[in-house]
């Protein structure tokens, strides 16, 4: 009399579906053999201690095996936020590339990294959701402290590799209380600022070679539970052969700047409103405290049209910026050999569709959820910028832009630009 376990059929149609606590249909089966009974024990096969172990742990790991996989086919019965154990296998397996299926394993590619990267406030937030929300997949950041999924006695954001500590780390999904909402299997977007981003601060901050830059791609913040009290860690980082592909978006000149003054208004600052004069007002402050810094900096101090130019233009030293993180963009990105996709924010108001097919193909993913309503932002160029300063920075932008970048930021001063209505 042999007896063996199975598991229930998972893509029977008239199996009953998994519990929420993955409880599954277990069947007996009975089979019958004729055996001759050895009449001397001297005669019997023995199994050795050792093997009978061994045998008895292959059995159970691919019991194991079958039976995870057979609760990810029911999954909609599961819930993956109170199943971290799931969870927690599910991306271990993500981001090795092993499979695991019946009882057996097959080497697939590792999960790459596909950058978002973009200067601050140009859509990078909606960006995100939306290729979340489209594709029902999780995404990443290369900043612990915008949010970690809902993992029970979490001490710190989640890595997404689980032999890399410092990055990226899994993001919060506005999704995350649907079923279907899976890990990534062969690409995981991730967000990263980079450098030459900061706001309130001098040339010397701002000002970046080529390699700092890119080091900055990698780079981010975790943070860690001690004794009940959050610590921020500063500078973590990851190696760049996880990286294989990048979203390089980009955002009118004129309307980044603007939201940049709307985003430090909100978070930091109080004494400034969201009006033409308070953008000026904040400006002309910046403009004043790093003047004698910017006018001494290589770029100004070398070629007196530029400060001429710029001189009075509001945040001045943010277009600088702008049209330097870009510079650093184009050529990091060519110099890693990695595959790019340009996206123009203002893309999803004129083709919505367009850009949606383009970002799930780019990332290998399918259409599984509906695509957000975008409400194109205001255009601040004519509202916040006089027709002086708006001809200044583009002299200035064109300048300093290679020519790879202004390929791309010319667009914003063509003539049908120029005559967007004030806002």
């Amino acid at each position: 009399m042999m007896k063996s376990l199975s598991s229930s059929s998972s893509s029977s149609k008239s199996n009953k579906p998994l519990s929420r606590h993955g409880s599954l249909r277990l069947t007996v089966l009975t089979t019958n053999h004729d055996m001759t009974t050895p009449s001397s024990t001297a005669n019997r096969f023995v199994l050795p201690k050792a093997t009978l172990l061994v045998t008895l742990f292959c059995a159970l790991v691919c019991f194991s095996a079958g039976l995870w996989k057979a609760q990810l086919l029911h999954k909609n019965d599961i819930d993956l936020v109170t199943l971290p154990s799931l969870i927690l296998i599910q991306r271990s397996l993500a981001s090795t590339g092993l499979v695991v299926s019946s009882g057996t394993k097959k080497e697939t590619s590792p999960l790459k990294i596909v950058w978002l990267m973009t200067f601050p406030n140009s859509g990078t937030t909606f960006t995100m959701h939306h290729i979340m929300k489209l594709g029902m997949t999780y995404a990443a950041t290369n900043y612990g402290q915008e949010g970690t999924l809902p993992d029970s006695n979490a001490s710190g954001p989640i890595p997404v590799y689980d032999d890399q500590p410092g990055g990226p780390f899994w993001l919060s999904s506005s999704s995350q209380d649907n079923h279907d909402v899976t890990y990534p299997s062969r690409f995981v977007l991730v967000k990263t600022h980079c450098g030459c981003r900061c706001e309130m601060c001098s040339p010397k901050s701002f000002v970046e070679t080529t390699y700092s830059f890119r080091q900055q791609c990698l780079e981010g913040n975790s943070w860690s539970m001690v004794n009940g009290t959050r610590i921020q860690i500063n500078r973590v980082s990851y190696p760049a052969n996880h990286v294989a592909k990048a979203i390089h978006l980009i955002r009118d000149p004129f309307d980044n700047v603007a939201s940049r003054f709307h985003h430090e208004i909100k978070v930091n600052r109080t004494d400034s409103e969201f009006t033409r004069e308070g953008f000026r007002q904040f400006c002309t402050q910046l403009n004043d405290r790093y003047e004698s810094e910017e006018k001494r900096a290589h770029f100004m101090h070398h070629d007196a049209q530029m400060w001429e130019l710029m001189k009075d233009v509001p945040c001045r030293a943010d277009f600088f910026r702008y049209v330097e993180w870009h510079n650093q963009a184009f050529i990091m990105t060519q110099d890693m050999a990695l595959e790019t996709l340009v996206l123009h924010y203002d893309e999803y108001a004129a083709d919505m569709k367009g850009v949606s097919t383009r970002l799930l193909q780019f990332l290998d993913l399918s259409m599984h959820g509906t695509p957000f309503d975008f409400e194109s932002g205001k255009v601040y160029r004519n509202y916040y910028f006089t027709a002086k300063e708006r001809r200044a920075v583009q002299q200035a932008l064109q300048l300093m832009a290679t020519r790879q970048t202004w390929k791309h930021i010319g667009r914003y001063f063509s003539s049908s630009s120029k005559n967007e209505p004030t806002q």
